[in-house]
């Protein structure tokens, strides 16, 4: 057995499949060269974006790249989902303040390690709604739809049918699961009415 401590030679060793991606094209400079495109269409796929960055720079680019800088972009434009979450508290007072008589019902977990409030759950009911409500027909109909996004959480919303036989929303709610504590806080704001 022996072993090479140094060699002077040149290096003919050659990748058996050469990578055409380039290390200074990260996520980073992706998302600079996407977030128009993105502000345009956010729901643009990353095979589409892959092709742009392929054809603006002459480079193949791994597609997680691509995904991460479309991620980016779409938080830059829009904002993140902390960032998002974290303003839900004063879009609701706001919503309060100029819509005098609505009413908002918040359930939170308990403070995480860093002594920050867990978002739960949240519940509303416009005034005009809650005003409405007497006119319409003494039967609340509940359904509930799932939310895409980096949190899975519930949209759930309280329903009554108007002397017209319309379809007139009464109550709102966001929620983790349906659960019997769900529909309680949704019952609850019904209650208020």
């Amino acid at each position: 057995m022996f072993e090479i401590s140094t060699y002077a030679g040149p290096h003919t060793c050659i990748y058996a499949k050469p990578s055409k991606d380039h290390a200074h094209l990260d996520s980073t400079v992706i998302c600079r060269k996407v977030e128009n495109v993105v502000r345009r269409d956010p729901s643009i796929s990353v095979p589409v974006l892959h092709q742009i960055i392929k054809n603006k720079f002459s480079y193949g680019v791994h597609y997680k790249k691509v995904w991460l800088g479309k991620k980016k972009a779409i938080a830059k434009v829009f904002g993140d989902w902390e960032e998002s979450y974290k303003m839900l508290p004063r879009w609701m007072a706001a919503l309060q303040e100029s819509n005098p008589g609505t009413r908002v019902e918040w359930r939170h977990g308990e403070p995480n390690a860093n002594n920050e409030v867990v978002f739960k759950r949240v519940f509303w009911a416009f005034a005009p709604s809650i005003a409405g409500f007497r006119h319409c027909r003494p039967m609340i109909q509940i359904d509930g739809t799932f939310l895409y996004g980096k949190y899975k959480q519930k949209l759930i919303i309280a329903t009554v049918v108007d002397s017209n036989s319309h379809v007139f929303p009464l109550a709102f709610a966001i929620v983790d699961e349906e659960s019997q504590d769900s529909w309680d806080g949704l019952w609850l704001v019904c209650n208020i009415m």
